[in-house]
């Protein structure tokens, strides 16, 4: 058992929602969960796996939740890596032909019928099949999102820059970011136990996202005032983003706009503990951004030097963001 399992038991010793963490011990989408179970958030989707089925049908009914799977999927690395990298964003699986041992359920939850309906009509993914692909159409992309309860500007800003071979949604976000960044509107944890907001903003301070996160606050209050000032504490950390892929989160300050000073570092889910990038982190206290460049330095001494690729699929564009 790591450090955040053992904190999020602590947390929500005197809650019902520590039933969740039977099946998510690291409470992934936990806030998202909270706020479906609470009518605050229409619906949301979960990956379950096969040894946590009997848990999370236990769990759905005590929280009077409905539930529709959508398919079965197994983490088949070898054929997930013969297949081209462009065709993949941050959800990658092969299709499972039986439920069973290492395979997980792609389930979506919601607290009425009519929002399942809704939800698992729009709830799907590219698919590939004998070497062809079937895109998600753009309708779709809207629908779902719709569907799951993202603010309507955060949608139309998805739909205009979730094209990975040109853009680089995160960096978007924070170009379109004029007033002070908020912790309200920090999507950048959105997949952890530690958020407050489920999607990708449309700016670090879009109004909407903010209302909801405000809303979202006070019902994690009533269960658990320790948990939201975790939350609150891990959303106003310095973070540093490539993409969608390569996030890294802080325990410093930022010297500057370009800088931080830390001593300690965790890779934000789906960011890979393998990563080039955190395994140079890890070994420094200083990170330095020039332009497409990410230097790192302990006690003054160069660690290594990772230079950012804006001219392949999931560009990346680096910046380094702290919240008030």
């Amino acid at each position: 058992m790591n450090q955040i399992e053992v904190k999020l038991i602590k947390f929500l010793g005197n809650s019902s929602f520590q039933k969740y963490l039977d099946i998510f011990p690291r409470g992934e989408q936990l806030p998202s969960f909270i706020a479906t179970v609470k009518g605050l958030k229409a619906a949301t989707d979960l990956w379950v796996r096969y040894q946590k089925w009997e848990s999370f049908c236990k769990l759905v009914r005590y929280f009077g939740l409905f539930y529709y799977v959508d398919a079965y999927f197994v983490q088949d690395i070898e054929t997930l890596n013969n297949l081209p990298k462009e065709l993949f964003t941050t959800t990658k699986a092969v299709f499972g032909k039986h439920f069973e041992r290492d395979t997980e359920a792609h389930v979506f939850i919601a607290k009425s019928q009519k929002s399942l309906v809704k939800i698992t009509g729009a709830g799907w993914y590219p698919l590939v099949v004998n070497k062809k692909v079937i895109e998600k159409h753009l309708a779709d992309h809207y629908s779902f999102g719709k569907a799951l309860g993202y603010p309507s500007c955060c949608l139309n800003f998805f739909q205009k820059y979730n094209n990975w071979y040109f853009y680089n949604n995160y960096y978007e976000t924070y170009r379109n970011t004029i007033n002070t960044p908020t912790y309200l509107s920090n999507g950048l944890l959105r997949l952890i136990a530690f958020s407050l907001i489920p999607h990708i903003p449309c700016s670090f301070h879009c109004l909407e996202s903010i209302d909801y996160a405000q809303k979202l606050r006070l019902l994690i209050k009533e269960e658990s005032q320790e948990y939201l000032c975790e939350i609150e504490r891990h959303l106003q950390t310095p973070i540093l983003c490539l993409s969608e892929l390569k996030i890294y989160r802080f325990e410093g300050r930022l010297l500057s706009k370009n800088t931080v000073l830390y001593h300690s570092v965790e890779t934000i889910f789906p960011t890979l503990r393998n990563d080039s990038i955190y395994q140079m982190l890890i070994q420094g206290d200083i990170c330095i951004i020039e332009g497409n460049i990410v230097r790192v330095y302990q006690d003054a001494y160069p660690v290594g030097v990772y230079f950012a690729r804006g001219d392949r699929h999931a560009v990346e564009a680096p910046f380094l963001i702290n919240f008030n």
